[in-house]
């Protein structure tokens, strides 16, 4: 096992058992903490949607 998922499985296993908490509603949440709850899943909708904006905006 790579040294990278090892980390990544060790974080989730600390926030499984309650040692670190997830902040809902932010990227960390969402995206580190694997969090699918509906602050995480609204804030990551939100901020594709401005993503997408300014992406489109950028072209020529």
């Amino acid at each position: 096992m790579s040294a990278r998922r090892e980390v990544r499985l060790r974080r989730r296993q600390r926030v499984a058992e309650g040692d670190r908490p997830v902040a809902h509603g932010t990227w960390a949440g969402y995206l580190t903490d694997k969090c699918r709850c509906e602050l995480c899943r609204a804030f990551r909708s939100a901020y594709m949607k401005d993503y997408r904006a300014r992406k489109a905006a950028a072209r020529p």
